[in-house]
């Protein structure tokens, strides 16, 4: 009963779910995402003893006949459950490959578990020039290796869907902004702020001033910036120079590479 309940919930908010959805959703997109969430726990959860329900069947007692029917039908849930998992599985493993095969121009990386394993020898290819993603990524590792707490970190932003937060999404530390319609969906009230600080974002890269890219660098309690090769891509090169000139007694190189540097920023020197 317990377990028919659990799944008859998921059922439910399935079935709910093309009735009824979030306001100021995109269709039912996002109401889906979360709520989906909940579905899987629950179906998990009775899936976990309904197929060891099926494996060690034992109703049907009274009589031959009905232990053969009983057999029967649990062959037949078990045959099913066989086909539906195989066929489930085609696209985890050829979707995933496909996709990586259209975007990175045939290359495809091995099955694994590593989600930055197709960063290896890629070339990300941006509206505003070529990403060699491997050495972009490698001020990245420095900052998982090396990194604790969840200090703020400046990185470029960038159109959604593009290799902008990068930096955030593969560490896990929290950044100025993200994507900026994501953020807007997320915040909806807090729109307004969002698009303050993508243009504060680009202030403190394209500033020449040294001043006022430290008041913004204060203003978000900024840790760490993050220089690679999309910041130069997307912002000016006199407002990148400065990082090595008149902003250096405030900013301490902790990694550096031919492609990547980080900087800590030093707020006690300002």
């Amino acid at each position: 009963a317990f377990i028919s309940l659990l799944v008859g919930a998921a059922f439910l908010l399935v079935v709910g779910l093309d009735f009824v959805r979030v306001e100021g959703d995109i269709d039912r997109m996002n109401s889906i995402f979360k709520f989906y969430l909940q579905v899987w726990v629950l179906m998990a959860v009775g899936s976990a003893y309904l197929l060891w329900r099926i494996f060690h069947l034992r109703a049907f007692r009274q009589s031959s006949e009905n232990r053969r029917r009983g057999g029967m039908l649990r062959y037949a849930w078990m045959g099913g459950l066989t086909v539906l998992i195989l066929s489930a599985s085609v696209y985890p493993v050829m979707g995933t490959q496909d996709r990586l095969r259209d975007r990175f121009e045939g290359n495809v990386t091995s099955l694994t578990l590593d989600g930055a394993a197709y960063i290896e020898g890629q070339t990300y290819r941006d509206a505003e020039g070529n990403v060699d993603l491997e050495a972009d990524f490698e001020g990245i590792q420095w900052l998982r290796d090396n990194i604790a707490g969840s200090p703020i970190i400046l990185e470029a932003n960038t159109p959604t869907y593009r290799w902008g937060g990068r930096v955030s999404i593969y560490t896990g530390l929290p950044s100025v902004v993200g994507w900026q319609w994501h953020q807007e969906q997320q915040r909806w009230d807090y729109r307004p702020d969002v698009g303050r600080r993508i243009n504060d974002v680009r202030d403190i890269y394209n500033a020449t001033d040294t001043f006022e890219a430290l008041e913004l660098l204060k203003k978000h309690n900024v840790q760490y910036v993050y220089l690679g090769q999309l910041e130069r891509f997307y912002y000016e090169e006199d407002g990148i120079a400065k990082f090595n000139d008149s902003m250096s007694p405030y900013l301490e190189t902790v990694f550096t590479s031919a492609n990547v540097t980080v900087y800590r920023v030093k707020h006690e020197n300002f």
